[in-house]
């Protein structure tokens, strides 16, 4: 059973997707920049974020990871409409 999960989200999205992911019952670990860099100046165009799984154990389900971050994305979308 998988209870961690790695997402990569576009910086101007982070905190949209944490707050999905924390309704969802996921707990996040960590938030790591992924920063570009051009010459000499850096750029953080999106972040790694590290959760696990805190919500209910009867109710959490083993998933593809791949599938089930593509069903947040879509979720996250259609709020956005």
């Amino acid at each position: 059973m998988c209870k961690h999960l790695v997402v990569y989200v576009k910086a101007s999205e982070l905190q949209e997707f944490v707050d999905l992911l924390d309704s969802k019952g996921w707990a996040v670990i960590d938030v790591e920049p992924r920063t570009k860099f051009w010459f000499f100046f850096s750029f953080v165009l999106s972040y790694t974020i590290i959760c696990e799984y805190v919500g209910d154990a009867e109710s959490f389900e083993d998933f593809d990871s791949e599938e089930y971050v593509d069903g947040l994305e879509e979720e996250l979308d259609r709020k956005e409409e």
